[in-house]
């Protein structure tokens, strides 16, 4: 059983001034990159599940699951996905399906989606 168990804040590893962000705290709402101010919309529990290094990803202020559209941005959903986190290097990699989470400019509002190219950490 991994150590990533409860509530993180998970940073861009290219963008230090951004943070994962549940966009206006909405419950299917887009999951952007922002400034870091503390609040519960930027803050996520990592649920553990059975299979190593899986989990939900939920978000602290409206429970709401971390989920993947169909053109691969993060949204909010009320459906648990699957995500495999894995150390590398200082920090973690995020991924499903053999993509990685990445935040594509350092603006704030910018849309995290899925890719090939992993730039984001977790951090307690």
């Amino acid at each position: 059983m991994s150590t990533l168990t409860g509530i993180h804040t998970i940073i861009s590893e290219a963008f230090n001034n951004s943070v994962v962000d549940l966009f206006g705290g909405g419950s299917t709402a887009s999951v952007i990159g922002f400034t870091n101010w503390g609040g519960n919309n930027q803050k996520w529990n990592l649920v553990p599940q059975t299979e190593s290094d899986t989990y939900y990803i939920q978000s602290a202020l409206t429970k709401t699951y971390v989920s993947v559209d169909t053109s691969n941005k993060l949204v909010g959903s009320t459906t648990p996905k699957l995500w495999k986190i894995v150390q590398y290097q200082a920090g973690y990699r995020i991924s499903s399906d053999n993509k990685f989470w990445t935040l594509d400019d350092g603006k704030p509002r910018t849309q995290a989606s899925l890719s090939y190219l992993p730039i984001l950490k977790v951090e307690s």
